[in-house]
């Protein structure tokens, strides 16, 4: 029992120097690790690399990934010493504010740690005047591209660039005494205008945000400069014409647009633009048009082709009046409802022309009497076919509606009961020429031959068309007369 601690010691012994003697067993390198660690070294005896990108370089020469670390592991290279020379490099080359140097070192394309670039970066850049490097950054800029004093100071304090603000303002204030701002304000207007359409107000606008920087008289000078060579009302119809490209909308939409905060252009140009943009919709209208047979002409609205129902749904009773009547040729529909009623009415006429997917209808309607002005009116428009053969509330009803203060588009689909109405023109007529074209699911809409709205619906038909009056309750009248009903198949 007295020696069992001493024959502990000796397994002891013998294990521990069983275990060094694998630990401490030279490792054996194969072939193409030492190729590898050769090419590594020529890598590095011609321009420094941190340990990633030459890691990467040994994949791109065909080593494997064991074989690659292998040889950036085993080169003996110095990586911090090597970020001070690519540092060192960079400076030479060009210029950069610190910060912008460190994130430059620690890209992707070079690949050092944190640690190594600040290193890196201070080791080289120890006799660096920074400022005097925002000055020249400041300089290159003013040389390749037109800045606003505020733009180029806050690009030299941008993420990418990195300077200070002390070392930006410094770099700007420098060059500052070379440049005239207002003529660099009249430059970036003419670069905008060369790529968009602006108004008078929103070039102005543009010149005076943050992003850009100009200040208010600099923008003003620089309007009044390139203003005197603008037509702004060509310009409304090209902004005009960009929103067509991009939505669907309608006239009194469009104008909206160009006369908001953000586009800025004057009522009279914004008339004007919504007026003449319909060029972007020529080739459209020529692919209906090219697609136009089977005409159903209906001069007058005779009887045969047409006959009066009232659509159930809509709760014609006691409590409303209708009378309808012919003359000479107009039929004319006068829709009363009594003062005490709390119902809404429509009173169609369903146009006897068999159902379509696809058409052209159009119908002059006389506006003799609504009221309230913008609660009662007239309109043409189509209905699902389902619903009008039953004589229940239709899942579509897509209507171009005129009353006492213009004209309108009513829109109701399966996913939307209650329907929504979209004002297309705030100028009231007595006499309008309304058209509905529809094609491949979209409906166009236009008032008196020009184009007013494009609106989408995702029934596939057929239809019923239809025309008629509608009122409100509570006393509201709509007294229209319909002629010269044209209604034409368009061809899938």
């Amino acid at each position: 029992m007295e020696n069992k601690p001493f024959i502990t010691r000796i397994v002891f012994v013998l294990i521990l120097t069983m275990l060094l003697s694998i630990n401490f067993q030279p490792r054996i390198v194969s072939a193409d690790e030492a190729e590898a660690l050769q090419t590594a070294k020529s890598y590095l005896e011609s321009m420094p690399f941190s340990r990633t990108a030459l890691v990467e370089l040994l994949l791109f020469s065909g080593y494997s990934l064991q074989e690659a670390e292998y040889a950036a592991d085993n080169s003996g290279a110095d990586w911090k010493e090597n970020a001070a020379q690519s540092a060192a490099f960079y400076l030479s080359s060009s210029d950069y504010s610190k910060n912008g140097l460190i994130r430059q070192l620690e890209s992707a394309a070079e690949g050092y740690t944190h640690e190594e670039a600040v290193y890196g970066v201070e080791t080289a850049g120890k006799d660096v005047d920074w400022f005097e490097m925002a000055e020249r950054r400041a300089a290159f800029y003013l040389r390749s591209n037109v800045f606003s004093e505020n733009g180029l100071i806050r690009q030299l304090e941008s993420e990418n660039v990195g300077f200070t603000h002390e070392e930006a303002l410094h770099g700007v204030q420098s060059v500052s005494q070379e440049v005239d701002w207002n003529e660099m304000a009249v430059k970036r207007a003419q670069m905008f205008l060369d790529s968009s359409a602006f108004s008078e107000n929103g070039l102005i606008n543009q010149l005076e945000s943050d992003v850009v920087g100009f200040t208010h008289d600099q923008a003003v000078y620089a309007v009044g400069v390139v203003g005197q060579n603008v037509d702004w009302n060509q310009m409304a119809v090209q902004k005009a014409q960009d929103y067509l490209r991009v939505m669907t909308v309608s006239r009194r939409e469009l104008i909206n647009y160009l006369e908001s905060v953000a586009e800025g252009f004057t009522h009279e140009q914004a008339v004007y633009g919504a007026d003449n943009a319909g060029v972007a919709w020529a080739d459209m209208i020529k692919v209906l048009s090219d697609n136009i047979d089977n005409i159903f002409p209906i001069r007058g609205l005779e009887e045969n082709y047409t006959y009066l129902e009232p659509v159930m749904y809509s709760d014609i009773g006691p409590e409303t009046a209708l009378r309808t009547i012919v003359i000479e040729g107009k039929r004319t529909i006068h829709l009363f409802a009594n003062p005490d009623s709390v119902h809404d009415y429509f009173y169609m006429n369903r146009i006897n022309s068999g159902y379509m997917q696809n058409f052209l209808l159009s119908m002059d309607i006389t506006v003799d009497d609504v009221f309230p002005s913008d609660q009662a009116g007239c309109f043409i428009g189509y209905l699902n076919e389902q619903s009008a053969a039953r004589k229940e509330e239709p899942e579509t009803e897509i209507f171009l509606v005129v009353d006492g203060k213009g004209a309108g588009f009513y829109k109701k689909t399966a996913e939307d009961d209650h329907g929504t109405f979209t004002r297309i023109s705030d100028v009231p007529h007595k006499t309008y020429h309304l058209m509905l074209m529809r094609f491949t699911g979209q409906t166009y809409a236009y008032i008196d031959s020009e184009y007013a709205g494009q609106f989408p619906d995702s029934d596939k038909g057929p239809f019923q068309l239809v025309f008629g009056n509608a009122v409100y309750a509570n006393g509201e009248t709509a007294v229209c007369s319909f002629d010269n009903m044209l209604v034409r198949k368009v061809n899938n």
